[in-house]
């Protein structure tokens, strides 16, 4: 683990349009004391798992449609939304990328945009008309053709990478920092400079950033996986000979030896009768894997075969279907049911209590079905083949999971607290109350000691399973009168406002 701390980067977003404006330097710098990190180890490779799975050839099948476009000369794939929408740019000396959008539902339907940048690094597409874009050492926000600039304290390099929506809350890695953007502030992280090098890159859900377990997964080239949490910073794994990271839900997917690798808590190793594994990408609730041209679908738990020939690389959705990119076309195979939904995102964290979710199935006249933490949601109504639902959430993380005959969607997504809470302020006094009796320093040498912010912010899980979750914590026994809901709330409020000093 290695210490951390954040100084705060206050900056504006500021709209252009044909031109780009210049990132003005910030109007307050906040320098946290430097921590005392933990010396870097070493990398230890992963052990590998024992025994290791063996995945057979005749698997189940998925009958899988495919319907493809020609690329146009110097067009590449850039990014894909959550909702199948493919982003492609060709990039040319006269100071602007022709981009196209597809639409995986139905590939005939194509937008088209000309965005004055010479030079496109990183996009991230969140639907047809909107994304987030890094090119020419600038971060933007993309709006129906419309370009604004999002103001950030340096130019950005050629590694950069981002995850999360920009001008709300995001992170951003260039050239070994890491920044996070929280409503209109940017923090600068501090005290990992020996841990990532340049060319580490953020591991996105869904193009979001953190999932239900509150981590943020980066990879460096060597594939040592870091992930950070409040307020530490922990190297699960490094993987000898990994490649394609990506995140399926909270599991950590890698690519080894031919094999797949599944973690992050209890690592499985599964290798394939069929041959190596060639490619590896993953979005929504579904891996894609292939394997020579046979592409194979993976929840989780259970391995499909398509019966697709594919040439390329993958571009999966959260929808539930797969782009190839091919040397001159760009494919996208359907392999059943797939689920658009409007209203929320995978991976988002709001203020608001109550939601409402639209959702459709390939087919209009397909059920929809949808749980909330496992408790059936009726919908309200069926307008034009969009199935309404509506409801409310509590404090913290909750999963959505949508159905359509044998296809499943789930939305990890993160109601914040109305008030924002702080370590000194609001836990302190609590603890001081109610905990320092067993876990002050020195107090109980059979309980943790917690008497400082470090300390709680690297026990927030458990925190939060103890004290909201379980409520057995403090003891009943040794519970003071004045211990209530307030407390438990403000706690809640705590950790899911951002673990905040």
């Amino acid at each position: 683990m290695v210490g951390l701390a954040r100084g705060a980067l206050v900056l504006g977003l500021s709209a252009t349009f044909g031109c780009p404006g210049v990132i003005s330097p910030p109007s307050a710098i906040v320098t946290p004391p430097d921590p005392d990190p933990d010396p870097k180890p070493d990398p230890d490779p992963m052990p590998r798992p024992d025994p290791i799975v063996r995945v057979p050839a005749d698997l189940p099948t998925l009958t899988a449609t495919a319907t493809c476009a020609a690329l146009e000369p110097n067009e590449r794939v850039v990014a894909v939304s959550p909702e199948g929408h493919l982003w492609l740019a060709a990039t040319s000396t006269v100071q602007d990328a022709a981009i196209r959008v597809l639409d995986g539902w139905s590939i005939a339907t194509e937008r088209r945009y000309t965005v004055p940048v010479a030079r496109i690094q990183s996009v991230g597409a969140w639907t047809a008309t909107t994304a987030s874009l890094i090119a020419d050492g600038r971060l933007y926000a993309l709006d129906d053709g419309d370009r604004t600039v999002v103001s950030f304290p340096e130019p950005l390099a050629d590694d950069a990478t981002l995850c999360g929506n920009p001008t709300a809350r995001a992170f951003v890695h260039t050239a070994g920092a890491l920044y996070e953007r929280v409503d209109d502030e940017w923090w600068s992280w501090t005290g990992f400079e020996d841990a990532l090098s340049a060319g580490a890159t953020l591991v996105t859900r869904d193009g979001e950033c953190a999932g239900a377990d509150d981590g943020v997964w980066l990879a460096t080239k060597s594939l040592e996986l870091w992930r950070l949490s409040a307020s530490t910073f922990t190297r699960p794994v490094a993987i000898e000979a990994g490649r394609d990271p990506a995140l399926l839900g909270d599991r950590v997917l890698v690519l080894a030896d031919g094999g797949l690798l599944v973690g992050p808590d209890r690592w499985a190793e599964y290798a394939f009768d069929l041959g190596a594994a060639d490619a590896l990408a993953a979005a929504g609730s579904y891996a894609w894997i292939r394997i020579g041209d046979a592409l194979l679908r993976f929840d989780g738990t259970t391995f499909w075969k398509t019966n697709a020939a594919v040439d390329g690389a993958l571009h999966p959705h959260a929808s539930g279907g797969v782009w190839v990119e091919g040397a001159q076309s760009v494919c996208h195979v359907t392999p059943g049911p797939m689920l658009r939904v409007d209203g929320l995102r995978n991976g988002e964290q709001r203020l608001e209590d109550r939601f409402v979710l639209k959702v459709r199935a390939t087919d209009a006249d397909m059920d929809v079905t949808l749980t909330l933490d496992g408790a059936p949601i009726a919908a309200d109504g069926v307008d034009d083949g969009w199935f309404r639902f509506s409801g409310s959430l509590d404090v913290g993380w909750h999963a959505l999971a949508l159905e359509a005959e044998e296809t499943t969607r789930t939305l990890a997504v993160k109601r914040l607290p109305s008030v924002i809470r702080s370590f000194d302020a609001d836990v302190r006094p609590i603890f001081e109350t109610h905990c320092m009796g067993c876990h002050a320093d020195g107090a109980n040498p059979a309980a943790p000691t917690i008497d400082s912010y470090d300390e709680w912010a690297a026990r927030a899980d458990k925190i939060r399973q103890r004290v909201v979750v379980a409520q057995d914590m403090p003891p009943a026994a040794s519970r003071s009168p004045m211990w209530g809901e307030d407390e438990i709330e403000m706690i809640n409020e705590w950790l899911g406002g951002g673990v905040r000093p």
